[in-house]
């Protein structure tokens, strides 16, 4: 009789086995949803940063080639900040205009542009300033035109 009660117990270790019990259940999703509130806000702050970086490259990509236009057509070259709608425009005195939007979550705070344009020379000489760009949470980068080059660099730091 006591063999047969072991045997009993065994097989139902066995059946055990198989499975997850409710409360292991419990834990696990408990555990991810803990894991998911904390990691949630650092991704997507992490991915703000990323889209700001990647803003702050487009910005300074349409100014070179602004510039180099100028330079190759012969023509003066117009990049036109929106500070208000967060676009920009590049134009010539005589072609169509481009314009390029920024992402949702990012903003042109300002710009220390004559009127917010940027204009190259057919020399390829700027009106130097910068460009300050922000993300939802407060991050700002700054794309600088240099006065007698035109080179175009991307700073975490404003420029003095």
């Amino acid at each position: 009789m006591f063999h047969g009660i072991v045997a009993c117990f065994e097989g139902m270790a066995v059946l055990n086995k198989k499975g997850f019990t409710i409360v292991e259940i419990i834990l696990v999703v408990a555990l991810l949803g803990v894991l998911s509130t904390i990691s949630i806000p650092i991704y997507k702050k992490t991915m703000a940063y990323y889209e700001l970086h990647t803003a702050a490259r487009m910005i300074s990509t349409d100014i070179r080639l602004a510039q180099q236009r100028a330079i190759t057509e012969g023509k003066n070259y117009l990049v036109l900040f929106d500070t208000v709608n967060n676009k920009y425009l590049i134009k010539s005195n005589s072609s169509d205009a481009e314009l390029r939007q920024l992402p949702e979550r990012i903003a042109i705070d300002y710009t220390s542009f004559a009127d917010n344009t940027l204009t190259f020379s057919p020399s390829g000489a700027p009106t130097a300033g910068h460009v300050g760009i922000s993300d939802v949470y407060g991050n700002n980068l700054y794309i600088i035109v240099a006065v007698a080059t035109g080179r175009v660099r991307i700073s975490n730091e404003p420029p003095l």
